[in-house]
């Protein structure tokens, strides 16, 4: 069979992964559902699974077999897997098929995530896909679903005018588009805030830190407030900061610097919602210890493992294509957020803290 599809709108990023399958569209109970097809010939069961690697192929291959006429297929599909940091997101109901124009929520989502776009089979839904990992918790909420793993899109290469054609890394907008449409119930007033998941998505954030005017190695929280009560780590990060792109100079107040800094240094996608004013409104373990107390119990948290090598400087944090922050500039701003909630923003710590830290002397080499 002949295919629509046009391979040279296929991110090269997305085409280099070794998890491509066929799909064919059947009926179960009345509704119309894509199946998962192997990509090849096989005198088994043609149906493949979203959790055996075994079943895919690379792209190539599974455009192939799709135009071949050995078993009927509908499309192309890419499967999600956890060794790999590919999200996808699945807007449903959300696109005038005749004139394109998208919902205002949908349209919110693709902005915001900013990276490969494209119409899904039915022509009423999106598919925007992105680098990054989503957080624990539900994927789905209404029309919007979110998947890293177990699950795979049907590829249309139907790009949607106007957004990229790259796959693009999106932690950031990531957390805050899942805390805001599939994490949170509709309407909440009042939410638990997860900070730390907040500032490990803003140590892989778009800009980096000297571009936003900050010196590297600076800590964002030690710095102080001028005549304005505007601070000075505000200043520096401008139209940059999530803060004010958010909610512009009449901002929250927010009692502790610590914390002011660390939402400061968002962007606005990854703000959370209530915004946290004080620590109080996080669940964190407050200030009543000593610094080898906290850094313990830091080190012994779900991201100890990342704290740890930030505190000692591990150069492999910043250094390589798949490193998790893209330079030291990034990684000194990971550590201050990451101080600013165990220290219970207390600026003096996190100065004191970071100074004793790796990042601020000679960096180990991995």
């Amino acid at each position: 069979m002949s295919s629509d599809i046009d391979v040279s709108l296929i991110p090269e990023r997305l085409a280099d992964f070794e998890q491509w399958i066929c799909w064919q569209e059947t009926e179960r109970d009345g509704k119309a559902t894509k199946v998962p097809i192997k990509p090849y010939h096989t005198n088994g069961t043609p149906n493949a699974s979203a959790t055996e690697s075994g079943h895919w192929r690379d792209l190539e291959s599974a455009l192939a077999f799709h135009e071949s006429d050995r078993v009927r297929t509908d499309g192309i599909g890419f499967v999600f897997a956890p060794a790999t940091p590919i999200v996808g997101v699945d807007l449903d109901d959300c696109r005038d098929p005749t004139t394109g124009e998208l919902a205002s929520w949908a349209q919110d989502i693709v902005d915001r995530l900013d990276s490969y776009s494209e119409v899904s089979p039915s022509g009423r839904g999106v598919h925007v896909i992105v680098e990054g990992e989503l957080p624990p918790g539900r994927n789905r909420r209404g029309d919007v679903e979110m998947y890293d793993e177990a699950r795979f899109f049907t590829v249309t290469t139907d790009h949607i005018e106007g957004t990229r054609t790259s796959l693009e890394r999106r932690q950031d907008a990531l957390l805050g588009v899942h805390y805001e449409y599939v994490q949170s119930p509709p309407d909440v007033e009042t939410a638990p805030v997860d900070l730390e998941a907040a500032v490990e998505g803003a140590g892989r954030s778009d800009s980096s830190a000297d571009e936003r005017g900050q010196q590297a190695g600076e800590p964002a929280a030690g710095e102080t407030a001028d005549e304005t009560g505007t601070s000075e780590t505000a200043t520096a990060l401008g139209s940059d900061s999530g803060l004010y792109a958010r909610y512009g100079l009449d901002y929250p107040d927010i009692e502790d610097p610590g914390l002011e800094a660390a939402l400061h240094g968002l962007s606005p996608s990854a703000l959370p919602s209530p915004l946290p004013t004080s620590m109080d409104d996080i669940a964190g373990p407050g200030v009543d210890l000593d610094d080898e107390t906290v850094l313990e119990c830091a080190m012994d948290s779900k991201s100890g493992d990342v704290i740890e090598a930030l505190y000692d400087g591990r150069s492999e944090l910043w250094s390589g294509r798949d490193s998790r922050y893209p330079s030291q500039s990034e990684a000194d701003m990971g550590l201050c957020f990451y101080l600013a909630f165990w220290t219970g923003g207390d600026p003096d710590r996190m100065d004191r803290l970071f100074r004793d830290s790796g990042l601020m002397g000679p960096v180990q080499i991995s």
